[in-house]
């Protein structure tokens, strides 16, 4: 499922509706996390797989932190809950 997302530190962030399939799905369970891009004029691109644990940020102090990430919703809707993926694996790509 697309998302938008932003890394916060080791972790990455991405902001849903409430109960959304999202929201129900991985808060609390183990996630893969998959991010890619190709370029197709060089041939070239990369695929990053980050597998860890997704929680929902409820501590007001981080989510007020968190809500300062340039980290805007492109779908409609005001996207409030945020959840943090701890990377438990992570692998990589570099296709060339």
């Amino acid at each position: 499922m697309p998302v938008n997302y932003r890394l916060d530190g080791d972790n990455v962030v991405i902001r849903t509706e409430p109960d959304s399939l999202i929201d129900q799905r991985a808060q609390g369970h183990r996630v893969a996390f998959e991010v890619d891009d190709v370029d197709p004029a060089w041939e070239e691109g990369w695929s990053i797989l980050i597998q860890g644990r997704a929680d929902r940020v409820t501590d007001e102090t981080e989510l007020a932190r968190l809500r300062r990430l340039p980290l805007r919703p492109w779908a409609p809707g005001a996207r409030p809950v945020y959840l943090k993926i701890i990377p438990r694996f992570i692998t990589g790509r570099l296709i060339e």
